[in-house]
This record gives structure tokens, C-alpha cells and sequence, in this order.
């Protein structure tokens, strides 16, 4: 089979008269060469720490994350020896992605701002 991950995205915007056109909404698919994948929610704290990631899962691809929580924005990082680079930051109820995570990282890090917040994650295996 092909094509067997399909994205569609779109952005917009409206505010005080200034409007920001929608694109056509785009369609891009690719095949998926496994079949390994996580879809999780997870509390996050206020230090960074560790996204639940299974092995199966080591070879990170295509991913969305969600921050479920109402108050609080959560930061995603990766970690190159003792330094945490944030690359996201997701504000309240709001989603990241999709993503492609094809970094050479097998390890992601989140941190919430100011209390522990709920997100809820899918990440394909590349």
C-alpha cells in the first residue's frame, strides 16, 4: 500500500480588520515503512522531563501534540548533552503539528510553565 500517512493542514487568521487569507488547504501523503506508533497522554511538571516514547518507537517520525490543559503552556525540548533546546511552545488547549521529529533524537523532553499540565501525544515511527 502507499500513502498510508496523510496530513492536511491549514492556517487563518481575523483580527480588528486585519485579515490573514487561508490558503488552499494542503494534502501532502507519503508512505509509512512500519507500522509502530504512541498515542498517549501524559502529565508534564514544571521541570523538564522525559515524553513516554516506547522503543518501538526509537526512529521518532511524524508526530501532533496536544496541551490539554486550560491555563498553562507547555514547552517540547531536545536534549544535545547536558543542554535542552526548546523547539515548541504549545499554548493552552491548543495543538503542535504535525510535525516530522526526523532529527537523529530517539528522546523528547516537555516542561509546563507554572503547574503540572496534561498533553496528549501521537508520534509515528519514521
Amino acid at each position: 500500500m502507499a500513502d498510508e500517512i496523510t496530513i492536511t493542514a491549514n492556517l487563518a487568521a481575523t483580527k480588528e480588520g486585519v485579515q490573514v487569507e487561508s490558503w488552499p488547504t494542503t494534502t501532502y501523503a507519503e508512505d509509512w515503512t512500519d507500522e509502530d506508533f504512541v498515542d498517549r497522554t501524559q502529565t508534564i511538571g514544571t521541570t523538564e522531563e522525559l515524553i513516554d516514547i516506547p522503543a518501538e518507537v526509537a526512529t521518532l517520525g511524524w508526530a501532533i501534540f496536544y496541551n490539554l490543559d486550560t491555563t498553562n503552556y507547555v514547552q517540547l525540548f531536545t536534549l544535545t548533552g547536558s543542554v535542552y533546546t526548546a523547539f515548541a511552545r504549545i499554548p493552552p488547549q491548543a495543538p503542535c503539528g504535525p510535525v516530522y521529529l526526523a532529527m537523529g533524537r530517539t528522546a523528547l523532553y516537555a516542561k509546563a510553565n507554572s503547574s503540572s499540565c496534561n498533553i496528549r501525544y501521537r508520534i509515528l515511527r519514521a
